[in-house]
C-alpha cells in the first residue's frame, strides 16, 4: 500500500471531521494551520511528509470516531501512527502540562515539532482573536511552550 500523499491525508482529515466547527470554521483547517506553522518551530531545518502527515492528524483519534486501526488501514506508516498517538490525550483527568511533558520528554521529534506548532497557532490565535483570554491560559500556554522548547533543545 502506497503512503497517503498531503492531498490525500487533507482528504481523510475532512472527511473525518466532516460538518465539526471550532471557533466558527471548519476544524479541519486547525490541522492545517497547524502544518502551516512546522517550520516556524525549527527554522532551517526541512520539514518531512511524515511530520505534514502527524500535523493534520494529530486530533483526529481524540475528536473523531477515526482509530489507531483506521489510520494504518488508510496507509499511514506505523511512526506516523505511533506520533499521532503520542499527541492524542484520551484521559480527561491526566493534566494538559503533564501530557506535552510525556511528549517534550520523548524521542519523537516530530510529535515535539507538531505540539510546538499547535502551541504556536493557539498563541497567534490568541493575540489576534482572544481579548477575553484569562492570565491562566496564558500562563498555561507559556508554560507548555517553556516545556516543548526544552524538548527541542532551544
Amino acid at each position: 500500500m502506497q503512503i497517503p500523499s498531503i492531498r490525500e491525508t487533507l482528504a481523510f482529515v475532512r472527511n473525518a471531521h466532516a460538518g465539526a466547527v471550532a471557533g466558527g470554521q471548519p476544524r479541519w483547517l486547525r490541522a492545517v494551520a497547524v502544518m502551516n506553522l512546522l517550520p516556524a518551530v525549527l527554522p532551517g531545518i526541512k520539514v518531512t511528509h511524515e511530520e505534514r502527515q502527524i500535523a493534520l492528524l494529530r486530533d483526529i483519534l481524540r475528536t473523531t470516531a477515526e482509530t489507531e486501526a483506521s489510520l494504518s488501514r488508510a496507509g499511514f506508516p506505523p511512526e506516523v501512527v505511533a506520533s499521532v498517538l503520542r499527541l492524542t490525550r484520551f484521559d480527561a483527568g491526566f493534566a494538559h502540562l503533564e501530557h506535552l511533558r510525556v511528549v517534550a520528554e520523548s524521542k519523537d521529534l516530530a510529535a515535539k515539532r507538531v505540539a510546538m506548532a499547535a502551541l504556536l497557532r493557539e498563541e497567534r490565535q490568541a493575540a489576534g482573536a482572544s481579548p477575553g483570554e484569562t492570565e491562566e491560559a496564558r500562563a498555561r500556554r507559556r508554560k507548555a511552550m517553556t516545556l516543548m522548547q526544552r524538548g527541542l533543545g532551544y
